[in-house]
Parts: C-alpha cells; structure tokens; sequence
C-alpha cells in the first residue's frame, strides 16, 4: 500500500533539461560500497548513505550554483544500493529490483527484463508514478555473496528517453572494486502503523512568495487552526480539518525561531533564540512589538527595549515552549552557571522557576496534555511533570533518540515525539513501543513521509498533526486512526479536500459519505490515478434510493473519458449520502473529490470576489451569479499557488457558452485567464465555470461589472 500514500496533490514540477553527453562525466570511488563509478558533471557531487540500514550512494542533479540550495520534486535522481538476498529468493532479484522502484513511488507497470550491470545479466524493471507525472528504471544483479547492487533512477516522464541515455552510461561505468562485502544489517520488519492519511498540504519554492519552506514548531488553536512560523511568512494558520491555508501574520523582528504555541485564547508566543525573547501575536492578530506607527519603530529594533517581549534569557535559550490549562507559559532557559531551568510567565510577566536535574546540559522538549498538565522531556529520557517550582519525575522512557525535535501528549497519555532520525515515534510513558505513523525518507516526501520533523501535535480525539520542512519544501500533514489502510483521507467527505482509494479484485467498490444539505448544489469527481482504472460513480441519497449515477463524464475538464463525474446536482433533501465508487475494469488507485456551487454577489461597486482550490479530482468550481440584459462583465482568475493554469468560461441561463479564455490577452497576467467586457444577453442566473488548464493550486477570482 505505501504507493497508495506516496500519491501526491500537488502536480510535480518539470525537471531542467538533462545532460547526456556520454563525457562530461567525473568519476567517483564509493569506498564504502566498494565500487567506483562516473557521474554527470552537471549533477552534485554523490552523497554515502544508508538506506534501510544498508549502503547507499544518492545522486542527484543539480540546478542552481551550490548543492546547498533548493531542488525542486520533479529534479531527476539515481541511487545505488547494496541490499541482502533472501535465502528463499534463490538468487532472483527482481522482487528487489521492484521494491526500489516502489520505494521512489514508482509502480512498476512493465513486465521485467534482462539487462546488464557489472558486466553480469542483471534483472530491469521500469514504470511511472501513480499520477503518471514521473518515469522511474531499477537494475538489480547478484553479487557473489548472497547481496545485490540495485541501480535505481526517477525522472520526469516527458524526459523519459533523455534520462534513459544518461542511466545507461551511468549503468556501463560502475565497476566492482572490492570484494569485500560491506556489512549489511538485514532489513528490519516492516511497522504498520495504525493511522492513516486525513489530509496532506505542501508547498515548495515553485509557490514563490506564498511558498513555506522551513516550518518551526506547531500548536493547536482553539479556532480549530493549527499555527506554526515559517521564517519568510511569519506565523500561519492553517485550517485543522482540511489543511487548506487561512493566513500568515509575518514579523521581521524574529530571527531565530525555535518553537511556538498558543492559549486558550488564541494568542501565539514565539520563541526566538537569537534575542533570547518571546515574541506575542495578540487574538486580534497584531504583534506586541510593532508599534501601531511603522514610523515610528526604532531603527534597527533593539528586544532590549522594545514593548510586548519576554526576555532575560541566557545564549541559546528559549529553545521550547508549552501553555497549561490556565495559559501559563513554561518556557525552557539556561541561567548563567549553565543551569537547565523552565521559567514560568503569567501574562507576560515571569512568575516562577522550575530547577531541573545538575546533570542535564540541553534544553529539555515541553508540552502539555489534553488535560492541561506540562510534561518535559530530558536528553536521557527522564518524562517529568512541572507545576509550580517543582519537576516530579513520573517514568523513564529511556533513551530515544539524540534527535528529538518536538513532544505531544495522546489524550491517553502516551508520548508522540517527532525525531529526525526515526520520524514520529508514539510510546507509553514507560518507553514501550506503541506506533510509528511517520517514515522518514531521504527527500521528496509523500503523505505520511517526512524528511526534517519540526513539530508535532495531538488534539482531544486523538488525530497527529505534524509539520516537515528542509528549506525545499513544507508540509502539514494530518493522521488519523480511523483512516483505513486502503484509504487516503476521512471516508466522510469535506467540501474541496481531495481523497483517494484503491480498488482491485478483492475491493471491486468503495463508499464515501457526505453530510449534504437540501438546495446544495455538488459536483462529484473520480479520476483513475493509474493509468488502469475504468470508474463509474452512484449517489445514494439520505432514503436510500439513487439519486445520480454516472460512468464515462462528459466534462471537458478531464482529459480521461473512463473517469466518473457527477455535475452540479442539487440536493433534494438534508441527510447523509453514500457516494459509491466502482470499479468497472481495471484495477489500481484514484482520487475522489466534492465541490459545491459557489454564489458571487456583485456589490454596489459592482465588484465581486472569491476564492478556491483545483487539482485533478477537483478541475473546476462551478459559481452562479444574477446577471441582468446588457450588463457587461470582466472576469479574471489568477492562480495564486502550485503550477495552476487557469481556464474560464461564462454560461448563459440558457445553458449556451458566452466565452471563454485560457491565456489573457493582457500579457501581463501571463498563464492566468480573463474573460474582457462579455455583454449579458438576458436577465438570469449565469454560471462561471473556474477550472484548470493543466496543474493544480489554489486561484482567486474576480469579477468587475462595468455597466
């Protein structure tokens, strides 16, 4: 099922033309792998690793000046891997050479080849990702000691033949230079984890300036709103139950962030160890520190004497933060002797100090349980509950991880702990092991994956949010129990959040439930994911009986006629409904989506506005207005994140087509659509149509009546 997970909703970005001349090539000795090899001189240097507790070599090109800076997902990349043979294998590598391609969610889609690779007959197996947007190739050939090298390589599909050039010469250069085998830890069993995907959102430096890409903490708000800080955005708000963004409140005061959370009364503390302070986003969302007059700012800003700041912190300090059920604030601080202390702050005002243990010298994590107590978390594992002045300490989880990054409490009291080096790992007070929903991977990750874990948190029914970032890409994501493994999100549906399942011979249908109400109009989308999935959709309705069913769409927004569409069906009655999804041929994964018919009012400037979201399931926003004979309109939609491309169009009360438009005749709106001066022929209710050219992201829309 991980290929299921590793679906993205986000269409990938294009990768930059490939190298392939056969000689600008510059050799290279993997010393712990024991073979030497030539790669692109376009690409950065190769990285040692280990991957699954085996060697690894990661290759990757590059686009910019120095590695250091930011790749974008689509950029092609090569691995090489020693992993063991099993001994009921008997020597067949294939298995191997297809879980490689799984690994980079890749399905493998070809029947496997023979091959060569060290100059021996290796076993080849090639396929695409689930959305069809990447191209992936694995080699795999014995070695002499019960192992396998597997040569593995992802790009983007469209530069399939480009990339198979430069594989091949990647391929004939590899030489075995030690017979020594390395020592490889055989695989450890894989953990299934007992949560599933609700929803997944991220960005990457392709969003430009709504792009996040290094989160620092996250907390839950008593708006239903995750908050975390992204250096360049501030704090941003984040709905909790569909992940879609609501705002960004940014703060070029803060430097060095290192944590953040928020009280009962929606109020963000910032901590920020560069000026050793606590910064404050007040409920009515102004920072304490900024004068009402931007004028009027000290120039630079000095936290010694700045208003609204917490501070008399030591270097390096405050490093966590967490709020009790009073909206107390405990923050972590070193004194001048080196002293692990956790300050305690009543209205901004220091109250209180928690000595901890002589013997610790790192800043301890914090968080409260659903129930309001603190708990910190020391570097030998020491679970310690703070009240007042004093720490007590209630269990000894031992030794976990000299990577831990963040703490939450399950309103069962287990500890949820996100690591850099084993993702999020959920135990018992004691230790005991309990879960480990997240997985961490080397780059580009997936739902349910992350690279760099910057925060974590729990709410009162137990759902895990965590936020991931790497100065490359950000990501939320949220986790749920009673997602099932099958499934990627809630089976009951949200308005414009995007689901997916899978289906084959022992799941031939699957259903999905919407609270709907009477005079909701809907529109209901299932696209195949695969490349071999015929659909057909059905509508139960709150009696029973069916209310809409479909096969092959007639949309022109989807590019796949065995897809299934339901559009712009009114509801007749409030209730729940059952959208069941069929399989009628095929098998493999697809995605479900529901949006609802939007209504714009034009104002007395005669100017209406909105907003949405599009991806593959969800390729357009259908929105109704009352026009009158003769009134002339100028509609414009700009995509606002991801690589959308907007498309337009204006149907009459009549059902006719008044106009459409991809690209604007105005220039500077590039990609963006615009509809100019369209003449209403008759009084009525008009329909705009919001959809997607090609891509996906998030788009605004405007109307403008100019008569």
């Amino acid at each position: 099922m991980r290929a299921l997970f590793r679906l993205s909703f986000i269409a990938l970005l294009l990768a930059p033309a490939l190298t392939t001349v056969a000689q600008d090539t510059i050799p290279y000795e993997w010393e712990a792998g024991g073979f030497s090899l030539s790669y692109p001189a376009a690409w950065v240097e190769p990285l040692p690793s280990d991957e699954n507790n085996q060697p690894a070599l990661q290759m990757a090109q590059v686009l910019v000046d120095t590695p250091a800076d930011t790749r974008p997902p689509g950029i092609p990349v090569m691995s090489l891997t020693i992993a063991p043979v099993a001994p009921e294998l008997d020597g067949d590598v294939t298995s191997l050479a297809q879980a490689a391609l799984q690994a980079v969610g890749i399905d493998t889609l070809e029947e496997p080849t023979e091959s060569l690779l060290l100059n021996d007959t290796a076993i080849q197996v090639m396929g695409t990702s689930a959305d069809g947007q990447l191209f992936g190739i694995a080699r795999a050939v014995l070695l002499t000691d019960d192992s396998a090298l597997i040569l593995t390589g992802r790009a983007v599909d469209a530069q399939r033949d480009d990339f198979l050039s430069l594989y091949e010469s990647v391929a004939e250069s590899v030489i075995q230079t030690s017979t020594l085998a390395p020592e490889i830890t055989p695989e450890p069993e894989p953990v299934e984890s007992a949560y599933g995907v609700l929803w997944h959102t991220q960005r990457t430096q392709a969003d430009a300036e709504v792009g996040f890409l290094n989160f620092v903490g996250l907390d839950l708000g008593p708006d239903n709103s995750l908050y975390t800080y992204e250096l360049d955005l501030g704090v941003v708000q984040v709905d909790a139950t569909t992940g879609s963004i609501v705002a960004a409140f940014p703060n070029n005061h803060i430097t060095d962030p290192s944590d953040l959370v928020v009280t009962s009364d929606g109020s963000v503390y910032v901590a920020d160890v560069f000026c050793a302070c606590i910064f404050t986003l007040t409920p009515e969302r102004t920072w304490l520190d900024q004068p009402a007059d931007p004028e009027a700012e000290a120039d630079p800003f000095d936290p010694a004497t700045a208003d609204g700041l917490m501070t008399g912190f030591g270097e390096g300090a405050p490093l966590h933060l967490a709020t009790d059920s009073r909206d107390m604030l405990y923050a972590t601080d070193i004194t001048s002797t080196s002293t692990i202390v956790v300050k305690v702050f009543a209205g901004g005002v220091e109250s209180s100090q928690i000595r901890l243990g002589d013997d610790l010298f790192e800043q301890p994590l914090l968080s409260a349980a659903p129930g309001g107590q603190v708990y910190a978390l020391t570097q030998f594992g020491q679970l310690l509950q703070l009240s007042g002045t004093e720490a007590t300490e209630i269990d000894t989880p031992g030794a976990i991880s000299d990577q831990m990054r963040d703490l939450a409490v399950t309103p069962d009291g287990n500890l949820v702990i996100a690591t850099g080096d084993q993702g999020i790992l959920i135990l018992a007070p004691d230790g005991a092991f309990v879960d480990q929903p997240g997985i961490i991977v080397p780059n580009f990750p997936f739902p349910g994956e992350l690279v760099t874990p910057t925060g974590v948190i729990v709410d009162d029914l137990g759902r895990l949010y965590f936020a991931d970032s790497d100065g490359t890409f950000g990501a939320i994501t949220a986790l749920s129990t009673d997602v099932s493994s099958d499934r990627l999100g809630s089976t009951t549906l949200i308005p414009n959040l995007t689901v997916q399942g899978i289906l084959d011979t022992q799941t031939t249908q699957q259903a999905w439930t919407y609270d709907g109400a009477a005079g909701e109009r809907i529109t209901i989308t299932a696209v195949d994911n695969s490349g071999l999935l015929d659909l057909s959709l059905q509508l139960i309705d709150p009696s029973g009986a069916q209310a809409a069913a479909n096969d092959d769409h007639t949309s022109p927004d989807l590019s796949n006629f065995t897809d299934a569409q339901i559009a712009n069906l009114p509801l007749a009655a409030s209730g729940q409904y059952i959208i069941i999804v069929q399989q009628v041929d095929g098998e493999g994964t697809y995605s479900l989506g529901l949006s609802l018919t939007g209504t714009l009012e034009i104002d007395s400037s005669g100017v209406a506005s909105s907003s949405g979201q599009l991806d593959f399931a969800l390729p357009a926003n259908i929105w109704e207005f009352t026009g009158t004979e003769g009134q002339t309109l100028t509609i414009t939609m700009e995509s606002t994140s991801g690589d959308l491309d907007p498309l337009l169009r204006l149907v009459g009360p009549d059902e006719a087509l008044i106009d459409e438009n991809d690209d604007a005749d105005d220039g500077a709106l590039g990609t963006n659509a615009q509809i100019v001066s369209a003449t209403l022929p008759a009084d009525g209710l008009y329909r705009i149509e919001a959809a997607r050219f090609d891509g996906a992201g998030s788009y605004t829309l405007t109307v403008v009546s100019t008569s």
